[in-house]
């Protein structure tokens, strides 16, 4: 039997997250989540970029809005990835939703999911308000 490509796993994994909208494996098994990408990074260490982007295109959006579109995700390629795969830059494609894949684009929704049920379990605070707080954004909550 032989083994799956990082990209072929990446789409699998993806698969099996669309074929379950019933199951939250972001909040029942966010270690899961992050431990599949850390593997699949591993794989990815020190491999091109480029490759990533012919297997999954940049996103076709051409109107500069301020979200992804093609022309932000080159920029990015370039000036935060450079040409080959290092720590963290997979999680940080993942996250981006800068390409079309819809199996790709579940996997990182799921890893941002992942992070942020840790991050709640392990503080008690969600990760958007620690966040908000720490670039200086002060909420109030006032009871119903």
């Amino acid at each position: 039997m032989s083994e799956l490509n990082p990209y072929e796993s990446m789409i699998k994994f993806g698969r099996i997250l669309v074929g379950a909208p019933n199951v939250d494996m972001a909040e029942q098994k966010p270690e899961l989540i992050i431990q599949f990408v850390k593997l699949v990074e591993k794989d990815l260490l020190f491999k091109p970029i480029d490759d990533f982007f012919l297997l999954f295109p940049p996103i076709k959006r051409y109107e500069d809005d301020g979200m992804w579109d093609y022309f932000s995700t080159q920029e990015m390629r370039v000036n935060k990835l450079g040409t080959h795969f290092g720590k963290g830059d997979l999680a940080h494609l993942l996250m981006t939703r800068c390409y079309e894949n819809k199996y790709i684009i579940e996997l990182g929704h799921a890893l941002i999911s992942a992070i942020s049920n840790i991050h709640e379990d392990q503080t008690g605070r969600s990760l958007a308000m620690d966040i908000f707080e720490q670039n200086g954004v002060k909420f109030t909550f006032v009871p119903d």
